[in-house]
């Protein structure tokens, strides 16, 4: 996300991070506990956490800006387990219409 391309609502963004604590045995190796998010105070719908794929030691949180996130930088803030994340804050744009993009951002 950059300032000449905000995120948009309703847009999937793929978060890199680490910290998630343990993750599963699985392939895709998520999460033992599903990591939570918040964009602008608001819960944003989670679709992933877990490893990064190709990036050891690197975790990957799937969110979606929610469809109604007011344009302007908005804090986010994932929480897993009741630990919160450092807030970092993401640049939205205003609503557009037409289907939400898919794209992954990092």
């Amino acid at each position: 996300v950059t300032e000449s391309e905000p995120a948009r609502p309703g847009e999937f963004l793929s978060i890199f991070c680490t910290g998630l604590g343990r993750l599963g045995t699985a392939s895709p190796r998520e999460t033992v506990r599903r990591a939570q998010a918040a964009i602008g105070g608001k819960p944003a719908l989670v679709t992933y956490s877990g490893e990064a794929p190709g990036l050891p030691g690197v975790n990957q949180v799937n969110v979606q800006v929610t469809a109604d996130a007011p344009a302007g930088m908005l804090p986010l803030e994932i929480a897993i387990g009741g630990v919160a994340s450092n807030t970092v804050t993401l640049l939205v744009s205003e609503a557009r219409g037409g289907a939400p993009s898919r794209r992954a951002r990092r």
